[in-house]
């Protein structure tokens, strides 16, 4: 059986000229090595199907996750939205979108080593940032009581731009109105410049101003900044102007939710070493005679924000009169303008006047 010519043997059945075993690459050490088999096929998920983002904010987009053969490159179609970029090498897709857009599926291909293709889709919209109107909730829960189109230089350093005022509501204090607390816990000592600012947009300067001198908790400055409704950490005490323009709108509004009766609040905008300017609300009035150390005024924080604004109404205006036949030397009439629309910011008129007239 395990002779030469035997069973096993050069002559036998798994001999060399036996039936043994099907072909196969020789192994030097003996026995056959099995071919090797095709390349396994890619295949991949992504972290994301879809996403819907605000014009100019950073998408989340989406990262690959290889799970089949070996990923050589990869490709999108149609071209990554305006301001984002896809990479060939990883699949990921990132960036800030820079236009408006509507839902798009794009197309993700993965391709093999061996040239095998896999796809996947996502689904990407770009939208306007909400705007706002002046009385309408704004972004962090209170009330926008400004909205200006051109915008306004605001935050920490006055470096950046913004479009809205936003006032925190009245339970802001967990209570059921805006509390009476004194300005700051350093009442003898002017802090000078830094906090006597009365634009619109330098409130959050000059409480940071006051906040850097006394930090004592539960005062006007300090408490203001310790709101953070909407989850934002950007409240502060308005300046003299805001807080006017917070009386103008509340005046058309009672909703603001303003104390009745004879109620002044504090503003940041420091007069002197002792007093802070305040604001009667009842009177629209200003005072210099916040003793900074009295509990005598209310607290209510504002946000400053940019964002899209309103687009603005078309003018539109009527004449008093379409037509006149004066005598000569004689005084006419003429016409006045009612604006009926959006604002006007100049008048013309062709041809020019009539000798005599002024236009």
């Amino acid at each position: 059986n395990n002779g030469g010519g035997g069973n096993n043997g050069g002559g036998g059945n798994n001999g060399g000229g036996g039936s043994g075993p099907g072909s196969g690459t020789l192994d030097p050490n003996g026995g056959t090595k099995p071919e090797t088999g095709t390349a396994q096929a890619p295949a991949f998920t992504l972290s994301s199907s879809s996403e819907t983002r605000t014009v100019n904010t950073p998408a989340v987009g989406f990262t690959i996750n290889s799970t089949g053969g070996m990923i050589k490159s990869f490709a999108i179609t149609p071209a990554a939205p305006a301001g984002m970029t896809f990479n060939t090498t990883t699949g990921a897709l990132s960036g800030t979108p820079t236009s408006v857009a509507a839902a798009t599926t794009f197309t993700i291909t993965a391709t093999g080593i061996s040239g095998v293709t896999a796809t996947k889709t996502f689904t990407f919209a770009v939208v306007n940032a909400a705007s706002y109107t002046i009385g309408t909730t704004g972004p962090s829960g209170g009330k926008i009581f400004y909205v200006s189109t051109t915008g306004f230089p605001c935050g920490p350093t006055m470096a950046d731009t913004c479009n809205y005022l936003e006032a925190a509501p009245n339970t802001w204090s967990g209570g059921t109105e805006d509390p009476k607390i004194p300005w700051s816990g350093n009442t003898t000592t002017a802090i000078g410049a830094g906090a006597q600012a009365t634009a619109i947009g330098a409130g959050y300067k000059n409480t940071l101003a006051i906040i850097a001198q006394d930090a004592t908790a539960n005062r006007a400055a300090t408490a203001a900044r310790a709101y953070n409704g909407g989850g934002n950490s950007d409240w502060y005490l308005g300046s003299y102007d805001e807080m006017n323009l917070l009386y103008l709108a509340y005046t058309t509004d009672p909703t603001y939710g303003i104390k009745p009766g004879v109620e002044t609040y504090w503003t940041s905008t420091e007069y002197d070493a002792r007093y802070a300017w305040d604001l009667l609300f009842t009177l629209g009035r200003f005072g210099n005679g916040g003793l900074k150390a009295n509990a005598g005024s209310s607290v209510r924080p504002i946000r400053a924000f940019g964002g899209v604004t309103p687009a603005l109404a078309s003018p539109l205006f009527t004449l008093s009169a379409s037509s006149e036949t004066a005598t000569v030397k004689a005084a006419a009439k003429g016409f006045t303008v009612t604006s009926t629309g959006g604002a006007i910011t100049s008048f013309a008129i062709s041809p020019a006047a009539p000798a005599g007239m002024t236009f």
